[in-house]
């Protein structure tokens, strides 16, 4: 099962298979900005200090790019761990 920790509290958020970063955090009762949650505006990026996500669609070169995908940014309507 896919496992958020969120910092600096550390704590742990199960996901469902292929849920997203951004479903899991609202179902577990986080709240932050959003905006189209379908990856076309960046407002819910976050930074990943660990592990890894996949995206299971395409994500804009103009949304993420490649030097913050390669920083650490997550942008999680879309990061699935």
């Amino acid at each position: 099962m896919p496992t958020v920790t969120v910092c600096p509290t550390g704590e742990a958020i199960y996901l469902a298979p292929d849920e997203t970063v951004l479903s899991g955090l609202y179902a577990a009762g986080f709240a932050y900005a959003i905006g189209c949650r379908r990856g076309g505006c960046g407002i819910c990026k976050v930074d990943l200090v660990s592990g890894r996500v996949a995206y299971n669609r395409t994500i804009a070169e103009t949304v993420l790019t490649a030097d913050e995908r390669a920083a650490g940014t997550c942008l999680t309507c879309r990061a699935v761990p």
